[in-house]
């Protein structure tokens, strides 16, 4: 089950009042706790969701909700051919590579993405503020990286995430709770001691972060 950080997150976030939730995690954490859909990018998919196996299939089709009532010792098959075996809505490390190329479907995570890229795009001139927690140094992470302008991009160009130029506060769990802020101004401290370890993976945008006053 979600730990009591997701809670306190979701807290701050409505307290700003504006937000969106970009995250590698695949376990649904965020919705079942009552994050809303529409502020939530799962860039990496979701267990919760299924997938043909067959590209060609996964072209014309999108995911579907997985079968909770799966029969044991029986693999799941594919809804739409019925020939090839369904598989999880998430992006496996070799997806894309020889001959799994194309075979992630993105149809799920897509509308996700584009409603991310509309929030981002109405934020001009408003104060935004970047809470990166836990997010890894792999080649599918969604860790933000500094350029010479002094703009953050993600470091993985494969989830299309915008260029931000705002200031960044890195919650690192693998340092225990390791805290750092970059790019000058800072979100108050005391948000520190609620971002607690085990969040997984996830990268927070708050627009206007100076409303965050937590007890």
């Amino acid at each position: 089950l979600p730990h009591a950080g997701y809670a306190k997150l979701l807290e701050i976030c409505q307290q700003v009042g504006d937000f969106f939730i970009c995250t590698s995690n695949i376990d649904g954490a965020f919705l079942r706790c009552g994050f809303p859909p529409d502020r939530l990018f799962e860039a990496h998919g979701s267990v919760h969701m299924w997938q043909c196996c067959d590209p060609k299939c996964t072209k014309n089709h999108n995911p579907w909700p997985a079968k909770v009532d799966q029969p044991e010792n029986q693999l799941p098959t594919c809804r739409h051919c019925e020939r090839d075996y369904a598989r999880p809505n998430v992006a496996f490390f070799d997806d894309d590579l020889g001959s799994n190329a194309r075979t992630f479907n993105s149809k799920y995570i897509e509308p996700q993405r584009a409603r991310f890229h509309r929030w981002v795009q109405a934020l001009a001139g408003r104060r935004v503020a970047l809470l990166e927690i836990g997010c890894g140094c792999s080649e599918h992470s969604l860790r933000m990286r500094r350029r010479d302008d002094r703009s953050w991009i993600c470091m993985s160009g494969k989830w299309k995430i915008p260029r931000l130029v705002c200031p960044l506060v890195w919650i690192d769990p693998g340092e225990d709770l390791a805290y750092h802020s970059f790019a000058g101004e800072e979100l108050t401290e005391d948000l520190v001691p609620l971002l607690f370890t085990g969040m997984g993976s996830a990268a927070v945008v708050l627009s206007n972060p100076g409303k965050v006053r937590p007890n």
